[in-house]
């Protein structure tokens, strides 16, 4: 038995052709695309397009077009902007680094619940 107990979950999330990461970016360039067009009618398809009509309109406002140069944004998930600042800030996080990862948090649980 592995060591890890979602090894398997971890190497599908890292396969390419299925990860969320890619389907993610994919989808944000997607709603980006479709903000050129006609607001939709549903009221969360409304949300997503007056979003990214935002973000177009501020490339257009800084001069260029982040469907055409999409490397140019920064989409992060809240775990990786976490560690992003912390990385940034040691001295503010009071961690003195980036934080490790750890398979069982169990102790952890426990402290913070004390």
């Amino acid at each position: 038995m592995s060591p890890i107990p979602d090894l398997d979950q971890r190497t599908r999330a890292l396969d390419p052709a299925v990860s969320f990461v890619v389907q993610d970016a994919r989808r944000v360039l997607e709603a980006l695309r479709d903000s050129a067009g006609p607001k939709p009618e549903k009221s969360h398809a409304a949300l997503t397009w007056e979003l990214a009509r935002s973000v177009r309109d501020r490339g257009k406002s800084l001069g260029w077009d982040p469907t055409q140069n999409p490397a140019r944004l920064c989409i992060l998930t809240i775990d990786s902007l976490s560690a992003s600042l912390t990385r940034q800030m040691p001295w503010l996080s009071r961690l003195g680094g980036p934080p490790d990862i750890l398979e069982d948090a169990e102790d952890l649980y426990a402290e913070a619940a004390r």
